[in-house]
């Protein structure tokens, strides 16, 4: 409305302008050397105008001669390169859905209209993968470490491949340079983690530790678990290298992180007895088995009391019943230390206390026992056989790989696993399949009978 109002004064000015000039129409001389030009001001004024829109439309063909060729370059480079990320989303669509041919000839054509932007990377490598052309792939990741925008995504790649090839030290060099790049990164926390361990690196681990926990990557709890077995494994190396008192320290500082961890305690009470303090690791196991039972509490239990006999072995075991009446582990362990003591009544009485499922230690200990208090090989060999296929005891397994072992340790001897070992009953028991029978108890051979 503004605008017409605006149109309509400046037409009504105009035709106030023409009319005035019409009805004073006057007469105008130019004299310039030998030339003399006469007109009317109304003609003048009209020549004016025709100038001034002749010289305007003079300029703007010369800046259409000057610009055009510019704008036109724009508009092509503009069509290529909305074809070309037309073509990479072609490109990561078909990689997405696992189309190698697709994803393939749609990085070429966004590479030729693109040139190599990161993403046009991205597709090469992806599509490489897809291929299962490892090498090109790794060529594409080190040609994205070039780039600003694609360096972390570069070494995820060849992280990615390292950890495959098994090459842990690449992997764990490729794993600190991205931490450097971005601390918070959840999967390089966790891969440096887990490689820094592999390289026995307990400060860089404790580390990457402490920086998933800030960033939230890893709950504070787990962090502590984990910073704990760190300290359980520097604990060990100084006990083998005989330093008892660096290894007891750390143990102890370890124990304020996780108090509940089994072979943590059973290192810590073994080096409190070396150090002579037994009374120390009584308390220790003590305070342990009141929350969790474990055969290694047994065994601890046992070399802080020292027992010179059998017999003083059964009488070191009795506190542990005493706290945990109902414990099955308690119970094995006196009735199995009450059998070395000869004390048959007392074994079998513990026996008799288990409640649940029999397992294949509870089996053998009943066997040695009638074989050892009744000489009764019929009911031994019964006990064996059931031995052999009741449930096996629990022991240390690996839950990536299955592989069961006696001992606890941070990495799987068999898949190098880090920390992936739990207390439970493996689906094959340790060692050989079938327990070993004592000669005189073997079912004698058909032909021989």
């Amino acid at each position: 409305m503004i605008r017409i109002l605006r149109f309509l004064i400046l037409l009504a000015l105009l035709s106030i302008g023409v009319v005035w000039v019409a009805e004073h129409p006057g007469r105008i001389s130019i004299v310039w050397q030998d030339w003399q030009i006469e007109s009317s001001v109304a003609v003048l004024a009209a020549a004016a105008v025709s100038f001034a829109i002749a010289l305007a439309g003079l300029y703007e063909l010369y800046r259409w001669l000057a610009v055009s060729p510019r704008k036109f370059a724009a508009r092509r480079a503009e069509r290529r390169r909305q074809r070309g990320y037309r073509a990479l989303t072609r490109g990561l669509v078909s990689a997405a859905a696992g189309d190698s041919s697709g994803a393939r000839r749609a990085a070429r054509d966004a590479r030729g209209l693109l040139g190599e932007p990161p993403l046009t990377l991205l597709l090469t490598a992806q599509a490489a993968q897809l291929d299962g052309n490892q090498s090109a792939a790794a060529a594409t990741f080190r040609e994205m470490l070039t780039h600003e925008e694609t360096e972390f995504l570069g070494l995820r790649g060849l992280l990615v491949q390292a950890v495959r090839k098994g090459d842990s030290a690449t992997a764990r060099e490729l794993a600190r340079r991205a931490f450097e790049i971005n601390p918070e990164a959840g999967w390089v926390l966790s891969n440096l983690i887990e490689l820094e361990s592999v390289d026995g690196n307990w400060d860089g681990a404790d580390k990457a530790v402490e920086s998933a926990v800030r960033a939230r990557r890893l709950p504070r709890a787990e962090g502590r678990r984990k910073q704990a077995l760190f300290g359980y494994q520097r604990a060990l190396a100084a006990a083998e290298d005989g330093q008892t008192r660096d290894a007891l320290a750390l143990a102890r500082k370890a124990l304020a992180k996780q108090p509940e961890f089994v072979p943590l305690v059973g290192l810590a009470a073994r080096l409190m007895v070396d150090a002579g303090r037994n009374n120390e690791a009584r308390k220790l196991v003590a305070r342990t088995w009141s929350t969790t039972l474990h055969p290694e509490l047994v065994e601890a239990a046992i070399a802080a009391a020292a027992p010179a006999t059998p017999l003083e072995t059964v009488k070191a075991l009795e506190p542990l019943i005493k706290a945990r009446p109902k414990s099955g582990e308690g119970h094995l362990a006196i009735a199995a230390a009450a059998l070395d003591a000869e004390l048959w009544g007392k074994a079998r009485h513990h026996l008799d206390q288990i409640s649940g499922p029999v397992t294949a230690r509870h089996c053998r200990i009943h066997a040695l026992l009638e074989e050892a208090e009744y000489g009764d090989t019929a009911a031994a060999r019964d006990w064996w056989r059931r031995a052999s296929i009741a449930p096996p005891d629990p022991t240390w397994v690996c839950g990536q790989c299955g592989t069961p072992t006696a001992a606890w340790g941070l990495l799987c001897e068999s898949c190098g696993a880090v920390d992936s070992q739990t207390w439970r009953a493996p689906l094959v028991a340790l060692g050989s399949a079938a327990p070993e029978v004592p000669r005189s108890l073997a079912i004698p051979d058909q032909k021989s009978a």
